[in-house]
């Protein structure tokens, strides 16, 4: 065999070996005890979140423009009506009223042109696009000439008029969030979309499912740095952004800690010795993530001074803002780069429950890996997201089958149908994600017609289903939602326990490819494991994050594996006997 044959032997046992390395996430994610974990940081900060909508977003009705006003007042009220649909957008302030769906202020480009549609169709106050009857008059209202709209532009506002606009984004609770379609229904009930894109949806649902533990930070932050936010907005959203990174730092902290354990030495360890991990550091895992924020505060005050400067006429035209732009170039290109900590925030977590680093040391990690290893990070970003998407893909199957068989067997039941007792009246509040009230109200039915066709809820038609039934129904319904609540929670849950596992076999890799350290070198507390807990010589001050990690040579992790030491001052493990060794 030549050379250039072996080499590219030797490069695909060891992208087989990467990916194999990579594809234990599943089977460390998929564990009862970072599930449960999963299951608790989910719900602390579900409820943490929903308390700051509760006490910050505002009960405000849409504000108004008033016909044949000045421009002027039109640029405040643009200004206004931005703000009300951040607040609709992030808190379901409105709920499903006039403001819920795309209208004259949403649509109207200028002053002039909001008063000429106001004088065809009515203004704010008489005309409700969220009204399908209203909705349909207006639409043929703008199929005929109107005076000041042209008709491409009418066309245009037809178009979007009445479109639902996003609501409640921050605010759902886990129960109610959209996580795509339903799997059963996908494959196997008709729909006005090909099998080929129900399935598209599907994967597209999944992979976003699959990376909510950090959009759950990432959109708190981009409504933090959003154009329209207010000052108080902008407050508001720091503080959701605070509580979902603290709540993920401290429980992403636990399953990454069980995750690593389980990588390295193969062996696992209680929720209580992870616990007392975390609280031994807390203050390095509460910290890390915001020390970037450091520098980019810095660099944002500068950037506020150099306006004060480019308001001068003049000097701040043609020096600041003319010549002198390229310092806000460069300052932008180092804010954007200070941002990448937020998408690198869990591998400072992982850092710490891996190698006991500092704060600091954590924070350095993701700019130091991504900036020397990006594509493989990358690559193995890919990897883990396409193939937990696939095994969420199933366990949602898996779980939304076994549902759905609970209720077949009982419709079964001879004479059920007949009598009226058709068990679809149990699912009227069951959870909406996942399409879980979807394919269990499929087959009900009222005056003849559907509630679920073509795979959609009909809302009006639901809401006569439920006043159809009586007082017990009703409370027979109510409890057996509430299985159907806590048969929710592990689903969300894995899928929050598979990214931590995923992300901490990641970091194994790209820790071992940029400081040469083995994957089976981990920091351990005495408590962990005191035969092969790291023994340090006294006059030894550890310097950096891997100060006192055991190596193990063998592949079990047992007693039969002979740890090294890898840092000048510790002492050799191989040297150590065990406690029943002999003398």
């Amino acid at each position: 065999m030549s050379n250039c044959d072996t080499k590219h032997s030797e490069n695909g046992k060891n992208w087989l070996g990467i990916l194999a390395h990579l594809a234990r996430g599943f089977n460390i994610g998929l564990c009862l005890k970072k599930t449960g974990l999963a299951i608790i940081g989910v719900l602390i900060a579900n409820v943490l979140v929903v308390l700051l909508v509760t006490i910050f977003a505002p009960n405000l009705t849409p504000p108004e423009f008033p016909p044949d006003s000045p421009s002027e007042s039109w640029e405040s009220h643009k200004i206004a009506w931005s703000r009300w649909n951040l607040w609709h957008e992030v808190a379901g302030v409105g709920g499903n009223g006039s403001g819920s769906v795309l209208g004259l202020s949403d649509l109207a480009q200028s002053a002039a042109e909001y008063n000429a549609l106001a004088k065809a169709l009515g203004d704010e106050k008489t005309f409700d696009p969220s009204s399908s009857t209203q909705l349909e008059i207006a639409k043929s209202v703008l199929a005929s000439p109107v005076e000041g709209i042209s008709p491409e532009r009418a066309k245009e506002i037809v178009a979007k008029l009445g479109i639902a606009k996003p609501s409640n984004r921050l605010a759902s609770w886990v129960w109610f969030e959209d996580r795509g379609p339903n799997p059963v229904l996908a494959f196997g009930s008709p729909g006005k979309e090909g099998l080929f894109e129900r399935f598209y949806n599907l994967v597209k649902s999944e992979i976003s499912f699959a990376l909510e533990p950090i959009s759950k930070v990432l959109l708190p932050f981009y409504y933090l740095i959003h154009p329209n936010a207010s000052v108080g907005q902008r407050f508001f959203f720091l503080l959701i952004l605070g509580a979902v990174v603290s709540v993920w730092t401290l429980i992403g902290g636990m399953i990454s800690r069980i995750a690593a354990m389980e990588y390295t030495r193969k062996q696992t360890i209680s929720i209580p010795k992870a616990f007392a991990y975390i609280k031994a550091r807390r203050e390095n895992y509460l910290i890390a993530p915001w020390l970037p924020m450091v520098p980019g505060g810095v660099i944002l005050l500068g950037m506020v001074v150099f306006g004060f400067f480019h308001m001068i006429p003049w000097l701040g035209d043609i020096v600041f803002s003319g010549l002198g732009w390229v310092v806000m170039l460069v300052s932008g290109l180092v804010l954007a780069v200070i941002t990448l900590g937020l998408i690198g925030w869990p591998i400072m977590t992982v850092a710490i429950s891996v190698d006991s680093d500092d704060a600091f040391a954590a924070t350095t990690k993701p700019y130091s890996y991504l900036g020397q290893k990006g594509w493989l990070a990358l690559g193995s970003g890919v990897f883990c997201t396409v193939y937990g998407s696939i095994c969420l893909i199933f366990l949602c199957w898996l779980g939304s089958v076994g549902i759905y068989l609970a209720k077949w067997g009982v419709s079964q039941t001879p004479g059920v149908v007949a009598v009226g007792r058709s068990p679809e009246f149990l699912f009227i509040n069951a959870p909406t994600t996942f399409g879980w009230r979807t394919l269990l109200l499929d087959g009900a039915r009222i005056e003849g017609n559907p509630v679920v066709e073509n795979g959609v809820i009909q809302v009006n038609r639901l809401e006569k289903y439920r006043d159809s039934l009586t007082a017990n129904q009703r409370t027979g319904a109510f409890l057996a939602s509430g299985w159907l609540y806590l048969a929710v929670l592990p689903l969300v849950g894995v899928g929050y326990s598979l990214f931590w596992s995923f992300l901490t076999g990641i970091y194994l890799l790209l820790r071992r490819k940029v400081d040469d350290v083995e994957i089976r070198d981990i920091y351990l507390d005495e408590e962990d494991d005191p035969v092969f807990a790291p023994v340090v010589a006294p006059d030894y001050k550890p310097t950096n994050s891997r100060s006192t990690p055991a190596r193990e040579s063998g592949s079990t992790g047992g007693c039969g594996s002979v740890p090294e030491t890898s840092k000048p001052g510790a002492i050799s493990l191989s040297v150590l006997k065990g406690p029943n060794s002999g003398s």
